[in-house]
């Protein structure tokens, strides 16, 4: 019986020993906690007084914007006033720009008016001078159709004459010869046309073809086979002169049409300056009017 008391008495006051042990853990996890929790404590505190200075500082510093802000909506408050005051006197600034757009409109139209006008006053110099050219082609073209028309009426009054007795054409050919001895015969070429003295040109054919005229109608009376050779001589020569008139209207044909494509590419430039000039002008007159403003306010 002792010893089963001593053993219950041993395991008694192990079980004792034991639930003490753990008190003493558990008081000491206690303490550890509380420990843990005041320090976070003072941690959040010290948080809390550091944010808390913030936010006083903050607030200083709200109230000094707030107290600036109000002055500078006073100051603008006191400009408004000052605008609509002065609001009757100033015109508005979309009313300048749109006088300006129109004024820019009216300039654009008066110069593509002058620039059309322009081009159909050379367009009309240049059929003017074609027609003038024309003309002379062919009053040269009706004076050579004279001559081969004398020419002709000369070959029939040969005839005439072969047909005659023999002791005639026989007293003709002497006489032929006999002039053909003492006359001594010129012809009288025309020259090509420069390109650049036009008008000197026309003006020496007219002259050299009544010259020509005027010298066969004096020469009927001498032999006509020597007036069929100048005339056939004359003939040729302004059939020459002729084709270089046609190929010297083709030059001046081509001429116009470069000059044409020449004032095509001077009036895309011309525009292309003029936009780059409207916008520039556009530019320093925003300027101006925003200058102007400034000063006003």
């Amino acid at each position: 019986m002792t010893a089963t008391c001593s053993s219950r008495r041993e395991k008694i006051s192990q079980i004792s020993k034991r639930r003490n042990d753990a008190q003493e853990l558990e008081i000491s996890r206690v303490d550890m906690l509380n420990n843990e929790f005041n320090e976070q404590l003072k941690e959040r505190e010290t948080a809390i007084e550091d944010l808390h200075q913030m936010l006083k500082h903050q607030s200083e510093i709200h109230k000094v914007t707030l107290n600036e802000a109000s002055l500078k909506i006073g100051e603008l408050s006191d400009k408004i006033k000052c605008f609509k005051g002065k609001d009757s006197q100033i015109p508005k600034r979309n009313e300048l720009l749109e006088e300006e757009q129109n004024k820019w409109r009216s300039l654009e139209k008066m110069i593509t008016e002058k620039l059309e006008e322009e081009k159909s006053h050379k367009i009309n110099q240049q059929d003017l001078y074609a027609k003038n050219i024309r003309t002379q082609y062919i009053e040269q073209h009706k004076m050579i159709e004279k001559l081969r028309a004398k020419g002709k009426r000369v070959h029939n009054k040969e005839r005439f004459h072969d047909n005659k007795s023999i002791t005639c054409a026989e007293c003709s050919v002497s006489m032929c010869t006999k002039n053909a001895s003492n006359v001594t015969i010129t012809f009288r070429t025309p020259q090509a046309p420069r390109k650049h003295n036009q008008d000197q040109t026309r003006s020496s054919s007219k002259v050299k073809l009544c010259e020509l005229i005027t010298a066969n109608d004096q020469k009927l009376n001498y032999d006509p086979e020597h007036q069929l050779a100048d005339l056939q001589v004359e003939c040729s020569d302004k059939d020459r002169t002729t084709q270089e008139f046609e190929k010297h209207i083709e030059d001046m044909k081509e001429e116009v049409q470069k000059l044409e494509l020449q004032l095509d590419e001077s009036q895309k430039k011309k525009k292309t300056h003029t936009h780059v000039k409207r916008v520039q002008s556009f530019g320093i007159q925003i300027e101006e009017l925003t200058i102007k403003l400034e000063e006003i306010t």
